[in-house]
């Protein structure tokens, strides 16, 4: 499959804490050239998860997606969600694929 010359550079974050690096001024320059940043934080039972950390990587507040209830909140639903979120419609020229 060829790429299409408009689609956009997609980075997605999965993370359940908080990084130990400077995140925000790489994420700044990635969003500065075009990518779009999401992120998915899962609070996990044993972590502190780092909500502004997160916010400050995807730049846009629609881009974050915040799970309070551990890894097994993520479902086929978010999936989908997820999906139309990033790839918007369609993602892929297959309707299979969907």
């Amino acid at each position: 499959m060829g790429s299409r010359e408009d689609a956009k550079e997609v980075v997605i974050v999965l993370t359940d804490g908080k990084s130990q690096d400077d995140v925000a001024v790489p994420a700044m320059k990635l969003r500065n050239k075009g990518v779009l940043i999401f992120a998915l934080g899962v609070q996990s039972s044993r972590g502190k998860l780092d909500v502004d950390q997160l916010e400050s990587i995807v730049g846009v507040k629609n881009h974050l997606f915040v799970f309070r209830e551990g890894f097994a909140s993520l479902t086929e639903d978010f999936a989908m969600e997820l999906s139309d979120s990033v790839c918007h419609d369609p993602c892929y020229d297959e309707p299979e694929h969907h």
